[in-house]
């Protein structure tokens, strides 16, 4: 009989866990199908187009982040080049990321925790956005995930597969968004102590350890290819951008004035609207203290509460610190997605702590969670605010208002969504002009 409910609730969280991600996807798809590019996205298009992979890459240092998407950006555009096949990698790599969070948890705090966070990444505004965008962060938060589940298995039973397994995980993060750093570094502080409370310090601290050192070599690398002035704010000119401030401190502003705005501004952008994002801390904390708790009493944990507790807070600990020392931006920004995990972790810790850890209310709740923020919540690429319909519709404006010999003043953002929606009038750039593009029969004029 004990067998055969666990197997009834396995099979529950199964189905429950399958139906709370076909139904984010299917919302991903709609929103990717049916918006426009945004300038970003045009923009890392214009990079992965150019005509050599030589030209692409020496331009993705432009971009101020590592070059992984270029390369898969521009592959993919040997097959295709839809909005939505661009944005199909995202999707992808949202999807396997929510599946790994839940594969994390469900074995680091049991099923009831692994399924709220689970319908708290689908329901995620910033999730959704991350996902319906040609940007770094789907893959930022795919190699962030394999990497948490990777280690857990590795501090649970040590071996050479799950240390590589982690080791390949942050060397894609590294090489696809500078934030990758943030992550590791909670892991570094996880995994040692982990070890220790398992007693297994010893000969695998000792490799693990070298394989870090070889991380810190390609993070080092990454940074100073591609991006220093983005990650490194104070002195830097890409500090001087007003979304970047946004996520410093401002002038008079005390660190505890700081840390709690940003927190706050965090989970509002991230669980989605100021009176859920409110809520999302308390939940947060209570799912924390509990595990911590909890874990302490049950035998066979995989990791010890006080590690695992560390693992989830640091992440933000380091998010304000680096912060308020102006090295990095911290906020209601998308540069701080790398949270995302450990914020649907926290509150899913919080929930399975409100159901005593029962998975079948906790599979009530994640799928009326699902819903609701299927429902309700929106990515940046909202279809309902930039419908492809509008795109069009203004460059057959300019095609039949403006005289074809007139030449078109453009800012770089406007240029860069010509480049992928003029493109099959072919893109020339002026010799001897340099912020001269000719689309076609149409010259466009770009002034840096």
């Amino acid at each position: 009989m004990i067998d055969d409910g666990r197997d009834r609730l396995r099979h529950l969280a199964r189905v429950v866990s399958i139906l709370c991600l076909a139904l984010g996807v299917t919302r991903w798809v709609v929103a990717a199908s049916r918006s426009y590019l945004n300038p970003d996205e045009a923009w890392k298009f214009t990079v992965a187009s150019l005509p050599t992979w030589t030209d692409s890459l020496d331009k993705a240092s432009e971009l101020l982040h590592p070059p992984l998407l270029t390369i898969w950006l521009r592959s993919s555009l040997l097959v295709y080049d839809s909005e939505l096949w661009m944005r199909l990698p995202s999707i992808a790599f949202a999807a396997a990321a929510i599946g790994f969070v839940y594969a994390w948890l469900q074995r680091a705090a049991g099923t009831a925790a692994g399924l709220a966070a689970l319908a708290i990444l689908v329901a995620s505004p910033s999730m959704a956005s991350a996902a319906t965008e040609v940007r770094e962060y789907g893959g930022l938060l795919f190699f962030s995930a394999v990497a948490l589940y990777a280690n857990q298995r590795f501090v649970a039973a040590p071996s050479h597969r799950w240390l590589v397994a982690a080791s390949l995980a942050l060397a894609g993060g590294f090489l696809t968004h500078h934030a990758t750093a943030w992550v590791a570094v909670a892991l570094g502080a996880f995994v040692p102590l982990a070890l220790r409370e398992r007693c297994q310090a010893g000969r695998w601290w000792r490799r693990w350890a070298v394989a870090q050192s070889l991380l810190v070599l390609l993070a080092a690398w990454t940074v100073f290819g591609y991006g220093d002035e983005y990650i490194v704010g104070a002195g830097a000119s890409a500090a001087d951008v007003a979304w970047v401030q946004a996520g410093f401190p401002r002038a008079q502003e005390t660190f505890l004035g700081f840390a709690g705005d940003r927190l706050v501004a965090v989970w509002q952008r991230s669980v989605g609207g100021p009176i859920v994002g409110a809520l999302g801390i308390p939940l947060f904390v209570l799912g924390v203290v509990w595990f911590a708790w909890w874990s302490c009493r049950r035998a066979g944990t995989a990791a010890g509460g006080r590690s695992f507790a560390l693992l989830i807070v640091a992440p933000l600990a380091l998010g304000v610190a680096v912060g308020w020392l102006r090295i990095y931006p911290f906020g209601a920004l998308r540069q701080t997605d790398f949270v995302l995990p450990f914020l649907a972790a926290g509150m899913g810790l919080g929930i399975a702590a409100a159901v005593r850890g029962r998975a079948a209310p906790a599979a009530v709740i994640a799928l009326a969670i699902a819903v609701a923020g299927t429902l309700t919540s929106a990515p940046a690429n909202d279809p309902s605010v930039m419908p492809r319909a509008d795109i069009h519709a203004a460059l057959r404006y300019v095609d039949e208002s403006v005289p074809t010999e007139a030449p078109l003043f453009t800012d770089n953002q406007t240029r860069f969504l010509l480049h992928y929606y003029w493109r099959e009038r072919g893109v020339t750039r002026v010799a001897g002009e340099p912020n001269t593009w000719r689309f076609g029969t149409r010259t466009v004029v770009a002034p840096r």
